[in-house]
């Protein structure tokens, strides 16, 4: 087999895909033939990879009864579960010299069964993956919240703060400005003080001259 036998397998394919169920017929008159000349000989041709298989080898399709080599059916049974000379669907061949003699095996839908087995372990790992990426989707997403409540709540305690200090410096504005206002009044208390005691003096000098002038004329 080799490169002889994967050519011919796809020559083989490509032929019965094209060919569909209309020519069943056609073939299974042909692999009746081929069939029917090799009944009690075990030199029979696989048209797969045109070897002669061994007797213990030879494989025949159930159902159809078309004989190919067991290596070559098996790899065809993994692309497609039907003769690939007259397109019958099977799901067990019968390996060895005969009909009678052989061994039935189960092909194709075994190894279908073990693939659809791997797809749904993938599937169920994919949604594993998904499931558990909402899950740290939604984790991120009440951080971010969380953060985001968090920045306003700072936000919020530095506007609070800025507030405090302006008010403050605002009151100390006012009480500078209390200061002033209460300095410039008191200047002008002292100089009226300072007013209202030379206006005094000058009073009480006039009174005593006043006196003392009187007291010279009664002299």
């Amino acid at each position: 087999m080799g490169t002889r036998s994967q050519t011919s397998l796809d020559s083989i394919s490509k032929s019965s895909t094209e060919e569909g169920l209309g020519d069943i017929s056609a073939a299974s008159e042909d692999a009746v033939t081929l069939t029917s000349l090799d009944e009690n000989t075990s030199h029979v041709e696989c048209p797969i990879c045109y070897e002669i298989p061994s007797p213990e080898d030879v494989t025949i399709v159930c159902g159809c009864k078309h004989k190919f080599c067991f290596g070559c059916i098996d790899n065809w049974a993994q692309i497609k579960n039907s003769c690939p000379l007259c397109n019958y669907i099977f799901t067990a061949v019968i390996r060895g010299s005969s009909p009678h003699g052989g061994s039935k095996t189960y092909i194709g839908i075994k190894r279908k069964r073990v693939y659809m087995s791997n797809v749904e372990e993938r599937l169920a790992a994919v949604r594993a993956r998904i499931e558990s990426n909402d899950h740290r989707q939604a984790e991120l997403q009440r951080q971010i919240a969380s953060i985001t409540q968090q920045r306003d709540q700072l936000r919020l305690e530095a506007d609070h703060i800025r507030l405090r200090i302006e008010l403050q410096r605002l009151r100390m504005e006012t009480m500078q400005m209390q200061t002033t206002h209460f300095m410039l009044q008191r200047a002008e208390i002292e100089n009226l003080i300072a007013r209202i005691r030379s206006e005094v003096s000058q009073i009480d000098d006039y009174i005593q001259s006043r006196r003392r002038n009187d007291l010279e004329d009664q002299e």
